[in-house]
């Protein structure tokens, strides 16, 4: 049954390309696609497939979905699924994130320029949702290598590296400069490891928040890494380009 609605996400993902009819005919079953627990990176290719270019659709997207996609691309198990890629800690346990889902929502707010308040409306919402629960889902690819976190156990909390201090915003205060975990992440791990993956897939849709001058996402890449940060990691030549490029947007 796995490998056959594996089989079946993979079909409707090319029936549906530029078809706006089959589009919102799966549009019409979101919900429970995104409740499918067997092949959850094969239904995130789907709704990317879905969601892209299609500007009626993405103006239907709730809150409440889109909160949903990112708990999915955080999301971490530790059993295997036949038909999913899967990834080898330590022992005989495999761990899983389905990462893919960020794909899915930056195709969201990748909406015609035509549509400036619903990009804005999709950049703002993603904005705060990285602000809501960047402490509770990212909280590993955010810790320094001297072995500081980011983010205290309370949240935003204010945290000093070597007497200095970033702050974020009015709202959140001040977060701890990770440029050193992001960098060793860059050049120590393999193409298909998960927490590269991760790391990337988060630098792609912070930038996408930020697109076009947007001034909660610009805040939001702001409070996370410095220009310091960015610039060590695109001079640093031990980082392949492909792996500069989310910070190159950044920038």
């Amino acid at each position: 049954q796995i490998k056959l609605l594996f089989r079946a996400c993979q079909t409707l993902q090319r029936i549906i390309r530029k078809n706006d009819q089959g589009q919102n005919k799966v549009f019409e079953s979101f919900v429970d696609l995104l409740e499918v627990k067997s092949v959850p990176s094969s239904v995130a290719y789907l709704l990317t497939e879905t969601l892209t270019d299609n500007v009626d659709i993405c103006s239907k997207l709730l809150e409440d979905d889109v909160k949903k996609m990112f708990r999915l691309a955080n999301v971490e198990e530790t059993y295997e699924v036949e038909g999913e890629e899967t990834y080898e800690v330590e022992g005989n346990t495999h761990v899983k994130k389905y990462y893919e889902f960020y794909v899915t929502l930056e195709a969201a707010m990748k909406v015609s320029k035509s549509f400036p308040d619903l990009r804005k409306n999709h950049q703002d919402l993603l904005s705060q949702i990285f602000f809501d629960y960047i402490s509770e889902y990212l909280r590993e690819i955010l810790k320094h290598n001297d072995g500081n976190q980011r983010l205290t156990n309370d949240g935003y909390q204010c945290l000093t590296n070597n007497g200095n201090q970033w702050f974020a915003n009015d709202d959140y205060q001040c977060l701890v400069n990770n440029g050193n975990q992001c960098l060793t992440t860059l050049i120590k791990y393999k193409n298909n490891d998960i927490k590269l993956n991760q790391l990337l897939c988060v630098c792609d849709m912070l930038a996408t928040c930020a697109e076009g001058q947007n001034t909660s996402g610009v805040g939001l890449c702001q409070s996370i890494f410095t220009l310091e940060d960015l610039i060590n990691i695109l001079a640093n030549c031990h980082v392949s380009i492909e792996r500069k490029k989310p910070f190159a947007r950044l920038v």
